[in-house]
């Protein structure tokens, strides 16, 4: 599919593919996950495209970053996920815990500490509504802001490495490390390999040393992340810097009467 302005959108079919293919430095996607599609049209989710233009011109083979997205993509919470949206119960003795994301997501969203968010949960207790609707009230306060679960973030890193991908892994790791707010999200879906531990790692150092808002969600427990990324564990509990949200034993609301 050819842009309106001229440049060619990368489809993420022959991308993925390829990454299954040459499981390049030992990445394997989870068999269990099925990536949704993407949210962006334009670059297929990974932040770049590539002009049209003849072999050999100036510029030939040069990635630019997306026109509608940026060097990443721009968040758009799903309908309904908003702050006004969130119900906290409190027919369920677990119910406070909602109270007190609530809280520190709101605190989040108006610029104030915490800079890290770790929301930590099984499926359905409320931390991707919060993760997104906080990720939305900083780009309405004009920040640059970046939303991507983890799986599909890896699944660019990777695809750059493709000879006919725009891009350099350089590049997309740096544009996440960089941006002003991150969401990633279902960190520990994404193939636990040395190479994919590595680039997570890599983004999430990079953001505590900067002090870089960021928002992070997950089913796993502090202890399983501290067993595979000790470091990011260690950041996620500095309590200078962030705030871990438990909200393990959160009744799934899609079950609630």
């Amino acid at each position: 599919m050819t842009d309106p302005r001229g440049l060619d959108s990368i489809s993420t079919v022959p991308i993925l593919k390829r990454i299954a293919d040459r499981r390049r430095e030992g990445y394997v996607p989870d068999p269990a996950y099925s990536p949704p599609p993407p949210d962006c049209d334009t670059c297929g989710d990974t932040g770049w495209v590539g002009e049209t233009l003849p072999l050999g011109a100036t510029g030939f083979g040069a990635a630019k970053p997306c026109p509608r997205c940026g060097p990443a993509p721009r968040p758009i919470a799903p309908e309904g996920m908003t702050f006004e949206a969130f119900n906290t119960y409190g027919d369920h003795p677990n119910d406070y815990k909602l109270k007190g994301a609530l809280k520190i997501a709101t605190a989040f969203a108006a610029g104030d500490w915490p800079v890290w968010v770790t929301f930590l949960g099984s499926n359905g207790s409320g931390k991707t509504h919060l993760a997104y609707a906080m990720a939305q009230a900083r780009r309405n306060r004009g920040e640059r802001v970046a939303a991507v679960r983890s799986s599909r973030l890896l699944a660019a890193i990777f695809a750059a490495m493709g000879d006919d991908t725009p891009g350099s892994p350089g590049e997309v790791i740096e544009s996440y490390s960089k941006i002003d707010v991150v969401l990633l999200d279902e960190l520990g879906r994404e193939g636990h390999t040395e190479a994919s531990l590595t680039r997570i790692s890599e983004i999430l150092n990079e953001r505590y040393v900067e002090r870089l808002p960021t928002i992070i969600t997950t089913n796993w427990s502090l202890e399983a992340i501290g067993k595979v990324w000790p470091d990011v564990a260690s950041r996620m509990a500095d309590s200078s810097l962030g705030a871990i949200v438990d909200l393990e034993g959160v009744l799934d609301h899609r079950k609630r009467g």
